[in-house]
């Protein structure tokens, strides 16, 4: 069945003459001197095309047949001579170009990536395709008379880097391509990655704690006039000058080894607190903040950098004692801002937000938009206590991509279940994310109910029910909160926990295939885990406690039922650090069960 969101967004392209039944007798040409990305988006479209048509159209360099039964994909000599006022001229890297005229259609787009993803852009918006999951792309049957109308329309996405990192994505760079994500498609065929990457933590490999600390502990600051002695408080002294030149060094040798990289990291490590000598701690009184050492050290590198790789940028994290932005020092033109929505409540959208670390937030990322050129965001897109618990994150999404865009964030990272299959409502985080990073304005709800409709079949609308009673329960607490917390930190009482098992058990015993039935028992872990956080409200954190014996017996099933599921589908991970064996341990501890003991 063909969604209504794909109906809707076919028929609002204009006046519709044509049909499908125009292209089903075309050949794709693509360019005679095509590239691999060229050539893959010529390939990606006939594949698109004969999944929802039936028919394989063919794939030459030179027109065959009579105009107008041509459909171009990429700048080529015989599209300029068919459509003089067609080419990539003017395109910006990933932006594309969609024409429809007198039943001819051409696809171009600027960079290694443009043309591949107006080719997805048409498969979604023209013929219905969705790419839902890994093992799941939604093809609607269309039929020869549906509309194609005429078109001429641009596209340039918002945000230049775009990562939903979920581990999914860099495990499947094929399907990840084809959500937009151009961060972990380093393919030739798949137009590889967008040049400016991840600002993340550097210090502890520029200037090893291993290598230095023993002959040199002054390189690793002062906390209150004594010495850091160990390596995970140890942040480095940014004023002395033998810092300067080793991190400077190691950076140049980074970038002559990698000629090809186009941006480097300079970062504070992800422990410890600022160094608080004499020359550091002027510094930051003077611009109210720890960004002031560090932009100051940033830009030195930066500096050099410039002279010898003009087309590197640094990149460097606004983040912990960095997060607020320096009160004089402006970042150099190569040096771009990694800020972090560390603190910020996920319940909330931060616009609106009167939680004190995102009206914090706001403020900084102005004040970063006004002294750096480029201003990229870390953003926590899960909850990182309960990896796979459905959170009332959802609804904010849209709202908080939408405000990022609108304030000059030009890339973003949201850091989500990057280090483990994921289980849960994660397939539909990981899809809204991504379609929401490609175009900020899209309507987010109408993605979700069909992400639901098409994925869970007749059980999407009760999953939505449930995401929407999780959200009303935050909303009407009160409930502000950041990304790491158990069931009782979101507002999900044992009861709504339970409730959303129900839903899901019900569904799986409704599921009218075994299909249907793999896809929501995976779901149902996400829900099996909250129920479980009953539990943790009394183990947590670890003691001698055991469970109260009607909270054991109500919540035993779903310990049993959480660890089988996630065996039988492959789910390694709890939460960001804990493995499931860890936790299962752990809670057959608080059940009163011995190690040897069957659940």
């Amino acid at each position: 069945m063909t969604s209504a969101l794909f109906w809707h967004a076919l028929l609002s392209h204009g006046a519709h003459g044509q049909t499908i039944a125009a292209l089903q007798t075309c050949e794709i040409v693509s360019p005679a001197e095509s590239l691999a990305h060229e050539s893959h988006a010529a390939r990606e479209f006939q594949r698109g095309f004969a999944l929802v048509t039936r028919i394989k159209l063919p794939i030459v360099t030179q027109p065959t047949r009579p105009l107008p039964q041509q459909i171009y994909i990429g700048d080529s000599a015989a599209l300029r001579a068919c459509h003089p006022d067609v080419s990539t001229a003017g395109l910006a890297a990933e932006e594309h170009r969609i024409v429809i005229r007198q039943g001819k259609l051409a696809i171009v787009g600027g960079g290694t990536r443009g043309t591949l993803y107006g080719v997805y852009t048409f498969l979604e918006d023209f013929l219905g395709i969705r790419f839902l999951t890994v093992g799941h792309t939604h093809a609607p049957n269309l039929p020869s008379a549906t509309p194609l109308p005429d078109t001429d329309r641009r596209y340039r996405p918002r945000f230049t880097y775009r990562y939903p990192a979920y581990h999914i994505n860099p495990q499947n760079p094929d399907f990840a391509s084809r959500l937009r994500c151009n961060t972990v498609t380093p393919q030739p065929r798949l137009g590889g990655n967008t040049p400016i990457g991840l600002a993340g933590h550097s210090f502890y490999r520029q200037v090893p704690w291993n290598k230095y600390s023993k002959t040199f502990p002054e390189y690793f600051g002062l906390r209150n006039g004594i010495a850091i002695e160990k390596q995970y408080d140890a942040q480095l002294c940014l004023t002395n000058p033998d810092v300067l030149q080793i991190v400077t060094r190691s950076v140049l040798d980074e970038l002559a080894a990698n000629p090809n990289r186009r941006s480097i990291a300079v970062s504070q490590n992800d422990w410890g607190h600022k160094c608080t000598c004499d020359r550091c701690e002027t510094i930051d009184r003077r611009e109210d903040s720890g960004a002031g050492t560090l932009l100051l050290f940033v830009n030195a590198v930066a500096a050099r950098v410039a002279e010898e790789h003009p087309d590197v940028s640094v990149g460097t994290l606004a983040y912990y004692y960095s997060q607020k932005p320096p009160r004089t020092i402006r970042a150099r033109d190569n040096v771009y801002i990694q800020l972090t929505s560390h603190d910020c409540s996920i319940t909330d959208p931060i616009a609106t937000s009167d939680y004190p670390a995102s009206a914090a937030f706001r403020r900084d990322l102005a004040g970063w938009g006004r002294i750096a050129k480029r201003v990229h965001l870390w953003y926590y897109n899960t909850d990182f206590a309960m990896y796979h618990m459905p959170i009332p994150n959802m609804l904010t999404l849209a709202p908080n991509l939408r405000y990022f865009a609108a304030h000059g964030v030009t890339g973003v990272f949201a850091q989500s279940v990057f280090n483990a299959p994921h289980a849960g409502l994660n397939d539909l985080m990981n899809y809204l994310t991504a379609r929401l990073l490609w175009n900020p304005d899209a309507d987010s709800d109408a993605l979700m109910n069909e992400f639901l409709r098409l994925h869970y079949g007749a059980a999407g609308p009760r999953i939505r029910d449930y995401i929407d009673q999780i959200h009303a329960a935050a909303n009407d607490k009160g409930i502000q909160h950041g990304w790491v917390g158990h069931a009782r930190h979101y507002g999900i009482d044992p009861a709504l926990a339970r409730q959303g098992s129900m839903i899901l058990e019900q569904a799986i015993a409704d599921a009218p295939t075994a299909t249907f039935r793999t896809r929501l028992e995976k779901a149902s872990i996400g829900t099996h885990m909250g129920a479980l956080s009953e539990a943790l409200l009394w183990i947590w954190p670890p003691g001698d406690e055991k469970l109260p014996v009607d909270v054991a017996r109500r919540t035993r099933p779903h310990f049993r039922k959480y660890f089988a599921l996630c065996r039988k589908y492959g789910i390694t991970r709890w939460e960001e650090a804990s493995t499931n064996e860890t936790m299962r341990q752990y809670l057959k501890v608080g059940f009163g069960l011995k190690p040897e003991e069957p659940w």
